[in-house]
C-alpha cells in the first residue's frame, strides 16, 4: 500500500490543462482510472485552495495599505493640531481671550445659574397662581 502512494506522480505532473490525452500520466498508472481521478481531484482542490489564499492575501494587502494610509493621515492631523495648539498658546491675544472666556464662564456659573433658578421658580409660581385662579373661576360658573 505504501509503495502505491510513493510511486504516484505529484499533482503538478498530472493536469488536464493543455493535456487532453494525459500524456504525462505514467504508463503504470494509465489502467487505474480511480487513481488518475483521485490525483486530478486533489490537484483541483489544491488549485482552488491556492486561488482562495491568493484572494485572501490580496484583500489583506489592500487592508494593510488602507490602514497605513489612514495612520499617516491621522499622524498628519495630530501634527497639524499640535502646531495649531503651540501657535495658540504663544499668541498673546488668544491667551487674553481664553482668560476672559474663563472669567465669563465663572460669572455665568456663579451668577446666572442661581438667577435662572430663581426666575424659573418665580415663573412656576405665577403659572400655579394663574392655574389656581382659572380653577376658581370655572368652579364659580
Amino acid at each position: 500500500m505504501i509503495a502505491f502512494f510513493l510511486s504516484q506522480p505529484t499533482l503538478k505532473e498530472i493536469t488536464c490543462e493543455n493535456n487532453n490525452a494525459l500524456k504525462n500520466v505514467p504508463a503504470s498508472m494509465r489502467k487505474d482510472t480511480n487513481a488518475i481521478l483521485w490525483c486530478l481531484a486533489w490537484q483541483l482542490k489544491f488549485e482552488k485552495d491556492c486561488a482562495q489564499n491568493d484572494d485572501k492575501y490580496r484583500l489583506a494587502t489592500v487592508q494593510v495599505q488602507t490602514s497605513e494610509s489612514l495612520k499617516i493621515y491621522k499622524e498628519e492631523c495630530i501634527l497639524r493640531l499640535e502646531a495649531e495648539i503651540s501657535f495658540l498658546k504663544s499668541n498673546e491675544y488668544v491667551n487674553d481671550f481664553l482668560k476672559l472666556k474663563e472669567k465669563l464662564e465663572m460669572i455665568k456659573n456663579n451668577v446666572l445659574k442661581p438667577l435662572n433658578c430663581l426666575l424659573n421658580r418665580f415663573q412656576l409660581g405665577l403659572e400655579a397662581k394663574v392655574h389656581h385662579k382659572s380653577d376658581k373661576s370655572q368652579g364659580a360658573s
